[in-house]
């Protein structure tokens, strides 16, 4: 097994948040890459910064019909989908809203791409989702003048975030034993690194370096517990 790729968002791209100059930047090597070169496997990365599992699966569609040829394929999408329009939470917290792709939707479409794989003798894999955190990250989609005090009257309690991102989480879990596909628990790991915290950027959800350096040490580890 030498050719990988990747679709996902922009943890498996590699972005992390630049707290200096307050922007998303582009790691050169980020965890996935790094973790390629260390197994020297040959690597396309298909992810998108923003990317939510519909559109990775409308890139991926394009992709198949062009003809693909790789020997194992990585998944990790979530952190879009799960998330939600704060902004109008923010002007009306009464209101009823749905996450970018609800729960259901999300696992329909990630059994639609494990299955196209199957079906063309590529070997799925799947990433789940690093843990986030809740108060850092109100503190950001609010730093720009949207209510904080609206969102959480809409949330409930702010640790609703961390609890809504890890179901998303769980769902993938889910579906690797469902679907017999191999899964990277960078979550464990994460939480296996103690202050998990500590391995995220200022946004509270991108992994920092240290973070991206965690992802690289747990493909690592799965891809030698795979054979690879």
């Amino acid at each position: 097994m030498t050719n990988v790729a990747v679709w996902g968002d922009s943890i498996s791209k590699g972005i992390l948040y630049d707290s200096e100059r307050k922007r998303h930047i582009i790691l050169p090597k980020g965890g996935i890459q790094a973790a390629a070169e260390c197994l020297g496997l040959g690597l396309q990365n298909f992810s998108r910064f923003g990317a939510t599992i519909s559109k990775g699966w409308e890139r991926l569609q394009k992709s198949l019909s062009q003809g693909i040829n790789y020997d194992l394929a990585l998944l990790e999408y979530g952190g879009n989908d799960c998330d939600y329009d704060w902004s109008q939470i923010s002007a009306n917290p009464d209101g009823e809203y749905l996450p970018f792709t609800p729960l259901e939707q999300f696992k329909k479409i990630y059994q639609a791409m494990i299955a196209a794989f199957k079906e063309r003798g590529i070997t799925p894999a799947v990433m789940n989702l690093p843990p986030i955190d809740s108060r850092r990250y109100l503190q950001f989609v609010t730093r720009n003048g949207l209510s904080a005090q609206n969102i959480l009257k809409w949330l409930g309690d702010v640790e609703h975030i961390h609890r809504h991102q890890a179901a998303y989480s769980q769902v993938v879990e889910q579906i690797a034993l469902e679907n017999g596909c191999y899964l990277v628990d960078v979550r464990k790991g994460f939480f296996d690194a103690g202050d998990y915290r500590a391995l995220l950027c200022e946004d509270g959800i991108h992994p920092n370096l240290e973070g991206q350096r965690c992802i690289q040490h747990q493909l690592v580890g799965y891809a030698h517990a795979m054979g690879i």
